[in-house]
C-alpha cells in the first residue's frame, strides 16, 4: 500500500513539475498613441501583429496593452486617416532593453489625403424612435418615406411581425410574418419579403401593409434577383458564386439573347479560403452569443475573440465584394479588390475610371450607401469603438466629407435617406432591446 502512494505521490509530483516547465513565458507591450499636432491620445486605434494576426484596440485614453508569447513580433498601428505606423522586436534582449516595463508612446501623423478633410455633422446624440411601442427591431429598410421593420412583439422570437412607421417612428400598422428572411429592393425599386419558401411584393397604401404573393424562392433567385439594371434594349445581371464572394456582371442584350462581359471582380481562387473563413466565425461565435443580453466581462471576452479573428481574416483574405448602381445616364460600380469607382456608359462602353484616394484600411465594411434624393455617396468604415461613414466624391475619388458615430457600439443595418443617416443599436449582443436611431448629417 505504501509503495502505490509513494508512485501515485511521485506521478503527481512529474506533472506538476511537467506543467511548470510547460508554462509558455508571457511578454507584454504597454504603450499610448497620441496625435501628430496636438498630442492627444488617440482612441480606437487597432494594434496587430502582422505575424501571428492578434490584435488590441487601444481605449479611450489611447492605451493599450499588447501580449506576445514568441519573437519576432512585427505590430502594425492603424486608424482611419492616418499612416500606419510600425514596431519590430526581433529578440529578447532587444525587448529587455527598450520595452519591458516601459509605456511606450507611438505618434501618428494625419495622411495627406484626410487633411482637408470636412468631418459633416455632429457626435451628438442620435434620436431613438418607436420609444413606447413594445417592439425590438431585427430588420429594417425605408421604402418610400416610410420604415418597414422585421421585429419581435415583447422581445419574443416567436412573435415576428413586420412593422410599418413613418420616419419620425410614429407606429401606423403592424401584421405577422414568422418566417421573413430579408428585404430585397429590384431593379425597379419594387421591395420583396424574403421567406424561407416564397417570395411577397410589399406594397404601402392608405399607411398600410399589404403582401401580394410573387413566386417561389427558387424563380426569384434565379430569375428577379440578379437583375440590377434593365435598359431598353438589354440589362445588367450579376453572377454570384455560392460564397457570394466572386462576382460577374453580365450584359444580357435583348436582340441576341448572348451575355458579355462587363465587369469581373474577386479571384476564383480566393473562394475556398473564404468559405473556411465563414465557417470559424460561425464555430466560434454563433455558438456562444444567446439571444439575450450577456454580461460585460463576457462581452470583453466575445469582442476580442472576434477582433483576432478577424484580424486573421484580413491579414490572409481580403473579402470581394462591388456595388453597381444605376443613374440613369451611366452606370456606377465601386469595385472594392482594386479600389476604384469605373464609370459605363448606357450601352456598357467605359467612360472613365477613379481610383479611390482614401487609405482603405482593413476596416472597410466593404458596404456602399446612396443617399438616392441628394445623389451621394459613402462608405461605411466599422471599428469595435466607432463606425464611419466616409463620402465619396465618384467623379474623382476623393473624400469630401465624414460621419463619425462614436457613442453607439454594435451598429449595423445603416440606412441613407435625404440627408439622414438611420441605423440599428443596442447596448449588448443579441436580438432583444434593438431600436432604431437616426441623425442628420447635412
Amino acid at each position: 500500500m505504501n509503495k502505490i502512494k509513494f508512485i501515485g505521490l511521485t506521478f503527481i509530483f512529474l506533472l506538476v513539475a511537467y506543467q511548470l516547465i510547460a508554462q509558455v513565458t508571457v511578454y507584454t507591450i504597454k504603450g499610448v498613441v497620441l496625435e501628430d499636432k496636438t498630442l492627444k491620445p488617440l482612441a480606437g486605434v487597432t494594434i496587430a501583429d502582422s505575424i501571428t494576426g492578434k490584435g488590441v484596440i487601444s481605449n479611450d485614453t489611447g492605451e493599450f496593452i499588447f501580449r506576445f508569447e514568441r519573437y519576432p513580433v512585427f505590430l502594425q498601428l492603424k486608424h482611419l486617416g492616418y499612416k500606419p505606423e510600425f514596431l519590430s522586436i526581433q529578440n529578447h534582449d532587444q525587448y529587455n532593453n527598450i520595452f519591458r516595463d516601459q509605456l511606450i508612446p507611438f505618434v501618428l501623423f494625419k495622411d495627406q489625403l484626410q487633411i482637408e478633410e470636412v468631418v459633416i455633422g455632429s457626435n451628438d446624440l442620435a434620436i431613438q424612435l418607436l420609444v413606447e411601442v413594445p417592439f425590438s427591431i431585427v430588420d429594417f429598410i425605408i421604402h418610400k418615406g416610410f420604415i418597414i421593420a422585421q421585429t419581435f412583439r415583447n422581445n419574443n422570437p416567436l412573435n415576428k411581425e413586420l412593422l410599418l412607421t413613418d420616419l419620425e417612428g410614429n407606429h401606423f400598422f403592424s401584421t405577422p410574418m414568422s418566417s421573413l428572411k430579408e428585404f430585397f429592393t429590384d431593379c425597379y425599386g419594387n421591395l420583396y419579403a424574403v421567406t424561407k419558401n416564397e417570395v411577397y411584393h410589399i406594397d404601402i397604401c392608405n399607411d398600410s401593409l399589404y403582401l401580394k404573393p410573387k413566386c417561389d424562392l427558387e424563380s426569384f433567385e434565379a430569375n428577379i434577383k440578379p437583375i440590377l439594371v434593365n435598359k431598353k434594349n438589354y440589362r445588367i445581371t450579376q453572377f454570384k458564386s455560392k460564397n457570394g464572394q466572386y462576382h460577374d456582371y453580365y450584359i444580357n442584350r435583348f436582340d441576341d439573347l448572348t451575355r458579355h462581359l462587363l465587369y469581373r471582380v474577386g479571384q476564383v481562387s480566393n473562394e475556398y479560403f473564404a468559405g473556411s473563413i465563414n465557417r470559424q466565425l460561425k464555430a466560434q461565435h454563433t455558438s456562444k452569443i444567446n439571444r439575450g443580453f450577456i454580461n460585460p466581462k463576457q462581452l470583453r471576452i466575445i469582442n476580442n475573440k472576434i477582433s483576432n479573428l478577424n484580424f486573421d481574416i484580413q491579414t490572409n483574405y481580403r473579402p470581394v465584394s462591388s456595388a453597381l448602381f444605376d443613374l440613369g445616364d451611366s452606370i456606377l460600380i465601386f469595385d472594392f479588390f482594386k479600389q476604384m469607382v469605373i464609370c459605363h456608359g448606357n450601352n456598357g462602353e467605359l467612360l472613365w475610371d477613379k481610383q479611390i484616394k482614401i487609405d482603405l484600411s482593413n476596416n472597410w465594411t466593404g458596404r456602399v450607401h446612396y443617399d438616392l434624393i441628394n445623389n451621394r455617396f459613402f462608405l461605411e468604415f466599422n471599428h469595435i469603438q466607432a463606425t464611419y461613414l466616409v463620402e465619396i466624391d465618384p467623379h474623382s475619388g476623393e473624400s469630401i466629407g465624414r460621419i463619425h458615430i462614436d457613442k453607439y457600439k454594435h451598429i449595423d443595418h445603416i440606412q441613407i435617406h435625404n440627408n439622414r443617416l438611420f441605423f440599428l443599436h443596442q447596448k449588448d449582443i443579441g436580438n432583444r432591446g434593438k431600436r432604431i436611431l437616426y441623425k442628420y448629417y447635412n
